[in-house]
Order: C-alpha cells, then sequence, then structure tokens
C-alpha cells in the first residue's frame, strides 16, 4: 500500500496502451492519493485553511507543468480513457431508476451496497462511485477558478468533445422524460387541461431543434431554441405535478410519487446540460454539474432517505384525508364550522368522535355476538338438564309400578316355567 500514496510511482504507472480495467484502477488509485494524506507524524499540529486533497492537487499540476514528459503521459491516459467510456451514460442514466417502480429502485440500492462494484466497465455511471466519495463535495466546492481551469484543460485533452456527449445525454433524458408522460401511470391522472397543447410531445422536436442549431454553430438561434426547450420542461413539470390533485382525491400511491420524482429530476438535469453546452467556458458549468452529480450520488447511498423521502408523503396525504374525514362529521353538525385554528380543532375533534364511534359499534357488535354465544350454551344447558329430569322420571315410575303389582322383575335369560 505504500505505493499507493507515492505520487512518482503514480505518474510513472499512467499508460494510454494499458488495458481498460487498468486505466481505470489508476484513475481509483489517484483519486485515493489525492483523498487521503499520509500518516501524521509525532509532534504534527492539525491543518487549517486548503483542504489536503486541493493541495495535493495544486501539487499534482505543478509537477506535470514542470515535466512535459509526463504531462504528456497522463494526458494520453486520460485521452484513452474518455475515448472508451461512455459519458452520456453518467449525464442521463445516474441518479435516475431504470423501471417505474419504487421497488426496483429499492432493489438496486440493496445490491448496490451488497455487491461492490468493478472498475471493468464501459459504464461512467458505474465507475463513478469508485472514483469519487461522498465526502468529496466539500473540497471540490471549495477549488479555485483558476485551479479548475487546470484540471479541466488537464482531464480533456484534444479531441474530446463535451459538448457532443451533452447533446447526446440531453435526447436521452427528453426520450426518458416524454415515455414517463405518455406512461398511463401519469397521464391518467395529470390535468387534461395542462394536456391540451402536448408538451410531451413537443419536446422531442425542440431538442431536434436545439441540437441542429448547436452543431451548426447558430448561437442566436440556439439560443432561442434554448429557451423554448425550457419553457416546453416547465410546462412538463407542472404537468406531471397535477397528479398530487388526483392523489389527494382517490389515493395514495409510492409509486406514482417517486415517477414524478424522477420525470422532474431528469427536467433539473435537462437544464443543467442546456447551460453546459451554451456556456462559452465550461468550467463553471462543469463544477456544478459535478457537485450535483456528487449530491445524487450521496442521496442514492442509502435506501433510509429513499423511504423516508416517499413514506413521508403517503403519510401527510393519509393525515390530510384523515382530517377531511373529520370535517366530513363535523359539516353535518347544526353548527357553524369557523375557520383557521377552531376549525383545525374541530376536525380533530370531529375525528376523535368517529373514531369513537367505530369502537362503539365494534364493542356492541362483540358483545351482541358474546351474548348470542352464551344464550345458546345456556339452552342447551336447560334442554340436557330437561332431557336428564324426564330420563330420570321415567325409570322412577318403572319402579313404582314393579312394586305396587308385588312382583319383581323377570330376570333376563329366563324362559317360561311349565
Amino acid at each position: 500500500m505504500s505505493g499507493v500514496w507515492d505520487l512518482t510511482a503514480l505518474i510513472n504507472a499512467a499508460d494510454a496502451k494499458a488495458p481498460r480495467v487498468q486505466r481505470h484502477l489508476w484513475l481509483v488509485r489517484l483519486m485515493e492519493w489525492l483523498r487521503h494524506a499520509p500518516a501524521a507524524r509525532p509532534g504534527d499540529l492539525p491543518r487549517a485553511g486548503t483542504p489536503l486533497p486541493a493541495l495535493r492537487l495544486k501539487h499534482l499540476l505543478q509537477v506535470l507543468d514542470a515535466q512535459p514528459a509526463l504531462h504528456a503521459q497522463v494526458a494520453g491516459t486520460l485521452q484513452a480513457f474518455w475515448r472508451d467510456i461512455d459519458c452520456a451514460a453518467l449525464l442521463a442514466d445516474f441518479g435516475f431508476g431504470s423501471r417505474l417502480s419504487l421497488r426496483s429502485e429499492l432493489a438496486a440500492r440493496l445490491r448496490q451496497q451488497i455487491i461492490p462494484g468493478t472498475p471493468d466497465t464501459q459504464d461512467l455511471a458505474a465507475l463513478f462511485p469508485l472514483l469519487f466519495e461522498d465526502d468529496d463535495a466539500r473540497w471540490i466546492d471549495g477549488l479555485e477558478p483558476t485551479l479548475l481551469e487546470r484540471l479541466i484543460a488537464l482531464a480533456a485533452p484534444a479531441g474530446i468533445d463535451w459538448r457532443a456527449n451533452a447533446l447526446h445525454a440531453i435526447t436521452m433524458l427528453a426520450s426518458a422524460l416524454r415515455a414517463a408522460g405518455f406512461a398511463p401511470l401519469l397521464r391518467q391522472r395529470m390535468d387534461s387541461g395542462l394536456l391540451r397543447d402536448e408538451p410531451f410531445r413537443q419536446l422531442a422536436i425542440s431538442v431536434d431543434e436545439f441540437r441542429e442549431h448547436v452543431a451548426g454553430q447558430r448561437h442566436s438561434e440556439a439560443l432561442v431554441a434554448a429557451n423554448m426547450l425550457r419553457s416546453l420542461l416547465d410546462r412538463c413539470v407542472v404537468a406531471a405535478d397535477s397528479v398530487g390533485a388526483h392523489l389527494e382525491v382517490h389515493g395514495v400511491s409510492v409509486d406514482v410519487s417517486y415517477e414524478v420524482d424522477q420525470l422532474r429530476g431528469r427536467a433539473q438535469r435537462i437544464e443543467h446540460l442546456v447551460a453546459l453546452v451554451l456556456a462559452p467556458q465550461v468550467g463553471a458549468e462543469v463544477h456544478r454539474l459535478l457537485l450535483e452529480l456528487l449530491r445524487v450520488q450521496r442521496e442514492r447511498r442509502g435506501v433510509r432517505a429513499l423511504l423516508a423521502s416517499h413514506y413521508s408523503l403517503l403519510a401527510r396525504q393519509v393525515a390530510e384525508r384523515s382530517a377531511e374525514t373529520g370535517e366530513h362529521y363535523i359539516a353535518s353538525s347544526p353548527r357553524r364550522v369557523p375557520r383557521d385554528a377552531a376549525a383545525r380543532t374541530r376536525r380533530r375533534r370531529g375525528h376523535r368522535r368517529h373514531d369513537v364511534r367505530q369502537i362503539r359499534a365494534r364493542g356492541d357488535r362483540a358483545v351482541g355476538v358474546l351474548g348470542r354465544l352464551l344464550r345458546r350454551r345456556e339452552l342447551r344447558g336447560d334442554l340436557r338438564h330437561r332431557d336428564a329430569a324426564a330420563l330420570d322420571g321415567g325409570h322412577q315410575t318403572t319402579r313404582d309400578d314393579g312394586a305396587g303389582n308385588g312382583s319383581e322383575p323377570a330376570a333376563p335369560g329366563r324362559g317360561r316355567q311349565r
């Protein structure tokens, strides 16, 4: 493990002709070198100010700038990395479920916690958790703009087109968002008035126009197409948010609320990528997008956050439905229901009265059933006593008749005497 913290060994291990898995492991070790400090010596004071990963990153860039051969070696390795990796998968798929179900997302998070990731992959979304940790957002957020520009110049050598990958990811996200809007799970629950101009159908057309203007380097037309695309995204999100009114009337569904959250997240990701494509200097937009991806990764780490966010919505809507049930019983009273705090108090009291009535009704039914069982048992006992008394009375009558005639009952088995 001592070689992992040696910067000279790391730079010398960079090889553009190495297999893909070896290049990915080299990047993972480089991120570990930036993140972890060497063992503290006795008497060292705690470091304050600039985070250690930022200081180490600055030192790395200084070493590469001082030695052009090593700089070319590292840049060639990074160029081979971007050539063999699917960057659009990170921008379009990372943080979103592949199926329209909360159970599938829950199973994916459990599988991520149990089964470790592998560096032998072409999907940057699968490699991203191996490269970055949740605490990396702290020092990445505090990077200086000049240091960030130098890092982007090193990480994106000549021949890597960021805008092409971003445009491809926008198309993938728009397709997923359009499919979610047309799916019966959301379409049948949206407000029909918000779907008259068909914002989900126009979404694909708007994305194609935006891509054509960007590819043709028509900046003014691209700005107009971007504003149209943002307007369509806002209308799609408003239409998806109208599902909440349907849930309040017809019941709560965690799968529906989960899909609405997914649609809203995809719309927000498209806006980030549009800003990245239109930015003259991509440094600030890449920084913002990286922090957003780290935030999504932190939220996807645990299962508790997923269940808490959706079942808190379920509990809130159940409570609102219970309050409406209590309001129904208050409204049946001849008194006028006051507003504000007094109205909420009356609703809670009405809800409790409704619960007391239900409990009393259930108790009365239970007492009735128990009483019928006891009456049946008493009736059966009386019948048995009557039968036993009647049987005893018959035997007593037979004995009295035999004693009055002066004859003894014949012994069984004896024949007639001659």
